[in-house]
């Protein structure tokens, strides 16, 4: 009877607890018996969210609930129609929301675990549950094709791009293809726009990358793609060149290159871009912009990567800077910092009566802030001065700044109008879409960080300084000029003459020839070569000995400076030494603190930036007088 008694008891008890075995219980993994379930059933979100919170939590906030009741769906899930309900509520969970949303749901088309999942029936103690619910395929893994069977980006079953003409597809085609036309070869491109992220649909992480499938809301997404990092055109950094072809270059203008060089920099290992570089030559290559996992691990939700202190490499490594380490910054620094600086000019054994421009390359910001990078004049000082502190933003909490380093305290962690994924602390007007690095105006300030030590810092204060700093930039082309230098918005950016971009070479050698005598007074002769079809360089006069290599840095001063539109937020004190010193030297040879004299004189009297120029670079703090 006791024996009875109990196994009674035990029954009862199993058909209590089976609810809770089947949604997260430990089932009959000890014991003789074993549970076959064939066809896994349906659980519901109810069953799920008890083990998963936190993707529940994501998933109540997010699209695939449904929440705004979008009339469309409304009638969808009115009319029941099988070919819709493929993917707005395939397992009719709409009438059985309410427990889960909180608040009157029922009859709503949702999506729920088990529509990207599968059948939860067999999870736990019971088996295994598929990851995602469609397998890999021939073309794409198994989290492309699960995306890919609602959003239908490519055809399901060839892998082919789907009609635009598609149920809701568009957007996608836009934004998700990265299609950038035909190349002309190893150099650029022959298309103005690329179409959008290249996505690999094989990765494991093909959406997750950059979309939270959980809760799909795309802000941040949104901020990123109005940023220079998701840049499209021809004239930004990712679909300039085929970087393909490119290995020196895929360590920054590829996020699979940045990744690459990031994880070896972790570990402690060179990056040698001939061996390490991962995106290999191919014709028809995909634009990368830096998306998401380039700068973050694995997938949307994973930490940032961690490249240590930066050591830039500025010429093949007979020239190289040790940055300190900045925290969240060094991911920043890794590319802000230059491919060349003022000292591999120096370090040149070329003939400088015949050398192309040796150039900084662009947006130094991370440069600039430590005073490194630019062309520095022997027996000059362009340490920063105690004053000076934009280097310490964002280290050990200086002024309540944080602890990530100046680059994300000022441009991410310390947004005012939550876009920090734009990476700008202010916002500006560009009226001049050939030149991406080209500011028109500063039109408010973005992040909190300036007023923490400038409590005067307003737009319009921003907006003068950098006003100034063009003006002195001016006064800098003037003597550049005088000098038979002309900058111009096309590399190598030095010529001969004022810059044509219109002009058409036809053999007379008389427009848009690079300066490549860089003397003092020494000038080249071009003669046209009808089989390179190209002007070809001779010495003409060879100029004053010895004098090329600081002539050369006073236009690498203009270029570096002209190609940071934020030089004079990054380090203003450096950008004045910069420039006087340039200055200085171009307009008698000689470094003889004769730059006032100079811009009083007859090249720079009158001028529109005269006295602007005046007032910035002889600034006693700046410059030196």
């Amino acid at each position: 009877m006791v024996k009875r008694f109990i196994s009674i008891s035990l029954c009862i008890m199993a058909l209590v607890a089976l609810p809770f075995i089947v949604g997260c219980g430990s089932g009959s993994k000890e014991g003789a018996t074993q549970i076959t379930v064939e066809e896994p059933g349906l659980t519901g979100v109810a069953t799920c969210s008890n083990c998963h919170p936190i993707q529940t939590g994501d998933w109540k906030d997010g699209g695939h609930t449904n929440r705004n009741d979008m009339p469309t769906y409304a009638i969808i899930g009115a009319v029941g129609s099988s070919e819709c309900r493929e993917c707005h509520d395939p397992n009719n969970e709409g009438s059985s929301m309410n427990e889960v949303l909180g608040g009157n749901f029922n009859s709503r088309p949702v999506n729920g675990c088990e529509t990207c999942h599968g059948n939860g029936g067999n999870h736990f103690g019971l088996g295994p549950i598929a990851k995602y619910r469609i397998a890999k395929s021939d073309f794409a893994g198994s989290q492309f094709m699960t995306c890919n069977a609602c959003h239908r980006l490519l055809d399901k079953t060839t892998g082919a791009i789907m009609p635009t003409g598609q149920h809701a597809t568009n957007t996608m085609q836009l934004n998700h293809l990265g299609t950038a036309g035909s190349w002309t070869g190893p150099g650029g491109i022959n298309v103005k726009n690329v179409t959008g992220y290249a996505i690999d649909p094989k990765n494991n992480h093909a959406c997750s990358n950059c979309h939270n499938p959980h809760s799909v809301k795309i802000e941040i997404n949104k901020q990123w793609a109005a940023s220079r990092h998701a840049d499209k055109t021809a004239a930004g950094a990712w679909a300039h060149y085929n970087w393909s072809q490119r290995a020196d270059c895929q360590r920054c203008h590829t996020a699979t290159g940045y990744a690459a060089f990031a994880a070896k920099n972790e570990a402690g290992l060179p990056y040698v871009a001939a061996t390490d570089a991962p995106v290999k030559a191919d014709v028809n290559w995909k634009p990368e912009m830096l998306a998401c996992n380039g700068c973050h691990t694995t997938n949307y939700a994973g930490g940032l990567r961690n490249p240590k202190a930066i050591k830039a490499d500025y010429g093949a490594g007979a020239v190289s800077f040790q940055f300190p380490d900045v925290s969240n910054s060094n991911i920043c620094m890794a590319c802000h910092t230059g491919r060349e600086n003022g000292d591999t000019i120096k370090a040149s054994t070329g003939n400088f009566t015949n050398l192309g421009f040796i150039n900084s390359h662009y947006l130094t910001a991370g440069a600039l802030v430590f005073a490194a990078g630019g062309y520095e004049y022997a027996g000059r000082d362009y340490a920063n001065v105690s004053g000076f502190r934009h280097d310490d933003i964002g280290i050990d909490n200086y002024r309540d700044t944080g602890t990530q380093g100046p680059c994300v305290a000022c441009h991410m962690a310390y947004n005012t109008d939550g876009k920090k994924h734009t990476f700008l602390p202010v916002t500006v007007e560009r009226n001049d879409p050939g030149n991406v690095h080209k500011i028109t105006k500063i039109t408010s300030i973005t992040s909190s960080v300036c007023v923490r030590c400038h409590d005067d810092m307003t737009p319009e204060v921003m907006e003068e300084q950098r006003l100034l700093r063009d003006e002195s930039l001016e006064a800098l082309a003037a003597e550049l000029n005088n000098r038979g230098i002309f900058f111009g918005e096309a590399y190598p950016y030095f010529y001969t003459k004022a810059f044509d971009a219109a002009y058409v070479e036809a053999g007379l050698c008389s427009k848009n020839t690079a300066v490549r005598n860089w003397q003092l007074g020494g000038t080249t002769a071009f003669t046209y070569n009808a089989t390179s079809k190209a002007c070809t360089p001779a010495v003409g006069v060879t100029g004053a000995a010895g004098s090329g290599k600081d002539v050369m840095g006073a236009a690498f001063n203009f270029n570096i400076l002209e190609h940071d539109p934020g030089s004079f937020v990054h380090n203003r004190r450096y950008a004045r030494r910069l420039i006087y010193d340039s200055i200085d030297y171009l307009d008698d040879g000689i470094l003889n603190d004769s730059v006032k004299a100079t811009l009083d004189g007859p090249r720079h009297a009158g001028k529109p930036y005269q006295a602007g120029a005046k007032s910035w670079v002889l600034s006693s703090t700046g410059g030196r007088r």
